[in-house]
């Protein structure tokens, strides 16, 4: 009974991508389209990409992210770091922020454009849920920042938009 249960959840969550796949293939492709031009085309391809790696503690970045942060760096990506804590849970703080400096440099990410939070009550730790109240502002504020661009980009990826736009001056 539950190896049958087993295989309908599997079947039913292939139907499901399936449908997400279809919905989407257009977007996916072209995102796919835009990824290996920019693979193929490294001067040029990288420039207008801007990513921004958020990491809870210093070292995630190299632990979870230099794969990626290496390749963004390579293709001539803008790559900004923004670290929720400066890694002060056994009062080593300032060394744990110098280490993240220096792995940034050796990854590719210049200083100006690594951010570090360092506010009270922002504490790192083994358990991120220590105070809900001091952390859910700090994600809001982020999350509403990320999707403000991601609305204007897309209404200025929206050619029609830019066309008329343009028409307008």
């Amino acid at each position: 009974m539950s190896v049958c249960l087993a295989v309908l959840i599997f079947l039913a969550y292939l139907v499901f991508i399936k449908c997400i796949y279809r919905r989407h293939r257009r977007t996916f492709l072209e995102s796919l389209k835009h990824v290996l031009n920019a693979s193929t085309c490294r001067e040029a391809g990288g420039a207008d990409i801007r990513v921004l790696i958020v990491t809870a503690h210093p070292d995630d970045e190299c632990m979870f992210f230099a794969p990626t942060i290496i390749q963004l760096v390579e293709l001539h990506a803008s790559v900004h770091l923004l670290c929720l804590s400066q890694g002060n849970y056994y009062n080593k703080g300032a060394q744990r922020k110098q280490e993240l400096l220096n792995s940034c440099a050796v990854l590719g990410i210049p200083d100006s454009r690594i951010t570090i939070v360092n506010q009270k009550g922002f504490l790192s730790s083994f358990s991120f849920t220590q105070n809900p109240h001091i952390h859910a502002p700090f994600y809001t504020h982020v999350l509403y920042i990320l999707f403000i661009l991601y609305v204007l980009k897309l209404i200025f990826s929206n050619k029609l938009f830019t066309d008329k736009l343009l028409q307008m001056n």
